[in-house]
């Protein structure tokens, strides 16, 4: 999950009480649009921090490369230490030809086997059975080193794809379980603005009926109504905030987030953006999620992860330039129609 994404730093507004933010997260783009306030539901009862873990380990396809790619290594190490062994070569062949041989050398070629036997002065049509079979034992019982600097290479590359698995492994374990806390913080954020709203409710009212006892000034009534305003727009900019944790973390794990996604209801307009060939986050299991919650997607073919990277490496892929220019169109449009009204 990026905060430092060009969604982010392009398309985020926030107009009267309408709030609107981005999140990239693996694969793909999430706009969320909230105008109006809405209930937040709860984090689910059995949804826990171990989990979300174990379900990020299960379901991020970075992970399972990881793990192919120290098994490669491992069979490496296999590979190189069968150099040691003795090697055995064998041939047995059976064939039938003319008698007739060739004068002289062949020149280096493909085509003709090599010939045995014979020169005679004759042509002769006359063919004959002829076979041979052979054996060779070949072993190097002294190398000066070079089969044990090939095993122990072998067995470096071993130990650092290990180390890149588990780097992998703790990287997706700890942004899923960041995802994990930022929701749980978000919806405390949701209690805090809901008793601030309730609190300058109640002051709003005790500052209306001495106002209309002409016990205080209308001014202050005004004022009192300005902070009640300003507490609700506080409950939707967080509530908004929850909608955006959901969803963060129903998707960041791969989209494999079962729990979340049992218990996640699009109520604000949504939009989707699916990178097509993501090589780290499985594009499929993200359509599905976006068709069982009923959210707005569009799949970019042929854009790999983080595909709206504004580096060079990124944007030198025409697939990844395309994707970007479109989803920022996209992106405005969504905001235009949901947000700016």
């Amino acid at each position: 999950m990026k905060a430092n994404s060009p969604f982010i730093r392009n398309v985020c507004w926030i107009r009267g009480v309408a709030v609107g933010c981005f999140l990239v997260a693996g694969t793909s783009t999430i706009v969320i649009a909230q105008s109006s306030v809405v209930t937040t539901p709860a984090v689910t009862s059995d949804l826990t921090i171990i989990q979300v873990v174990q379900d990020a380990g299960q379901n991020y396809p970075a992970i399972h490369v990881t793990e192919q790619d120290l098994n490669a290594a491992v069979a490496n190490i296999r590979l190189a230490r069968t150099s040691y062994l003795p090697r055995l070569d064998g041939i047995v062949q059976v064939n039938r030809a003319t008698r007739n041989n060739v004068f002289g050398a062949l020149l280096p070629q493909n085509t003709l086997p090599s010939m045995s036997g014979p020169v005679i002065g004759t042509n002769n049509a006359g063919s004959v059975w002829g076979s041979a079979s052979g054996l060779l034992i070949n072993w190097q019982p002294f190398d000066f080193g070079a089969r044990s600097a090939k095993v122990e290479v072998a067995r470096q590359g071993s130990e650092a794809a290990r180390q890149a698995a588990f780097l992998t492994q703790l990287q997706v374990s700890a942004n899923a379980g960041s995802a994990f806390f930022d929701l749980a913080a978000a919806e405390q954020l949701v209690t805090v603005a809901k008793a601030n709203v309730q609190r300058y409710e109640s002051f709003d009212k005790v500052v209306h009926v001495l106002v209309d006892n002409t016990l205080r000034p209308g001014a202050d009534a005004s004022q009192a109504d300005a902070q009640l305003a300003l507490a609700r727009n506080q409950l939707i900019q967080v509530e908004t905030q929850v909608a955006v944790r959901r969803a963060a973390l129903a998707e960041y794990p791969g989209c494999g987030m079962k729990a979340v996604q049992g218990a996640y209801h699009n109520y604000a307009p949504l939009l989707m953006m699916i990178a097509g060939a993501d090589e780290e986050v499985s594009p499929e299991r993200c359509e599905q999620f976006a068709d069982k919650a009923h959210i707005e997607k569009i799949v970019y073919a042929g854009a790999d992860h983080n595909f709206d990277d504004p580096g060079k490496a990124k944007q030198a892929k025409v697939a990844n330039r395309k994707a970007t220019a479109d989803a920022m169109r996209r992106a405005e449009a969504f905001f235009a129609a949901n947000l700016l009204k």
